[in-house]
């Protein structure tokens, strides 16, 4: 493994856990709560920033005025312009996994919320499975192992431990609210994976390219973000200390992170499969748990570790890893090829994906 992948992978992790406990932070400082949709915004703009650095490869040479494709749009033509260097992307389809995005996002801040950031990451954490259950169910040519079952009953009887743990807490009250908020977090996590699904779709017919999704993606879902924060929002945003300087400071942290989790995804996208991201999942959980447990114990029981945390951590992880492996191995002897991305489900496009003499995708992997 060569230092570049080594330092994409440890970027990929520590923002990884970055997002999700400086989520958490948020709310316990009080900016933040399941209907102020500030941390979930700071995700999105982290998305759109990926336009901002420089391509790693430019698919086009040539560039033609893109008014004449959105003629509806002629004020937006130089950005638009700009965006084609990042390649080809379906704004149709980027618009429909926006709401998506955006609904599972949602769900799962209102989820995490309620369970603590800890356990949130152990349940989010087995997002692999339901992508590729998804999949099977609604692509073509998608199938499971036995193992990749046995991982997944082993997800479950992970998830269900949680749940056995939670109904010894002394506190009622709280065990309800963390018990309501795995199945927030359930739900949420099952939206989402359909995100990788429709993207999966879409990168495979080569309508789009990983880093326009993105950004598109990105685009889409700030503006629904904000319609959403506009009707729900404003109400309780009245009353959060957003403009203190240690919030204003959390909140652009989050955005970075974001930033930097995309970037490194799109590189390791390139130079690892599902295996490697499926371990990283697993160590992100891992680390999210106890990092949790460390930070936040003291003034929220709900992320104080107990033994049927521990034990559900140990077993869900476990699932996952396992269920990425024997997905990779399966890719493997089919021959399609490595899997990038933080769930092994998106394709890369090789380098003649594009027609030199021309702009239409060639749809070739």
């Amino acid at each position: 493994m060569s230092t570049r992948v080594l330092l994409f992978q440890l970027l990929f992790l520590a923002t990884g856990m970055l997002s999700t406990l400086g989520a958490q932070w948020v709310k316990y400082r009080g900016a933040a709560n399941a209907l102020s949709f500030v941390t979930s915004l700071c995700q999105f703009i982290g998305m759109i920033l990926v336009a901002a650095l420089p391509p790693t490869k430019t698919y086009t040479d040539h560039q033609p005025d893109p008014s004449s494709l959105h003629p509806n749009l002629s004020c937006l033509a130089p950005f638009l312009s700009y965006l084609r260097v990042y390649g080809p992307a379906n704004i149709r389809g980027a618009a429909f996994i926006s709401i998506l995005e955006v609904a599972g996002n949602l769900i799962l801040v209102a989820g995490m919320f309620l369970t603590g950031s800890g356990l949130f990451m152990v349940i989010y954490s087995s997002i692999v499975v339901f992508t590729a259950l998804f999949s099977r169910m609604l692509l073509p040519g998608r199938s499971l192992s036995r193992v990749q079952w046995a991982s997944v009953i082993s997800i479950c009887f992970g998830l269900s431990l949680t749940a056995v743990g939670n109904t010894g807490n002394e506190n009622a009250a709280a065990s309800h609210l963390i018990l309501l908020g795995t199945l927030v977090c359930i739900f949420g996590t099952a939206v989402l994976s359909l995100v990788y699904v429709a993207t999966d779709h879409i990168l495979t017919e080569g309508s789009s390219t990983p880093y326009s999704q993105c950004i598109w993606v990105g685009i889409f879902s700030s503006l629904l973000t904000l319609v959403a924060m506009l009707f729900l929002s404003i109400p309780s945003l009245r009353t959060l200390p957003l403009f203190d300087s240690d919030v204003v400071a959390a909140h652009l942290i989050l955005i970075l992170s974001s930033l930097g989790h995309s970037v490194a995804y799109f590189e390791l996208v390139e130079s690892t499969g599902g295996i490697a991201t499926g371990v990283l999942q697993g160590l992100r959980a891992v680390g999210v748990f106890g990092l949790s447990h460390v930070w936040f114990c003291e003034r929220d029981e709900g992320q104080c570790f107990t033994v049927w945390k521990g034990a559900a951590t140990v077993i869900v992880v476990c699932g996952v890893v396992a269920f990425a492996a024997a997905k990779g191995m399966q890719e493997k002897g089919a021959g399609k090829g490595e899997y990038g991305g933080s769930l092994g489900a998106i394709p890369l496009p090789t380098d003649d994906f594009y027609d030199e003499d021309d702009d239409i995708p060639l749809g070739r992997f």
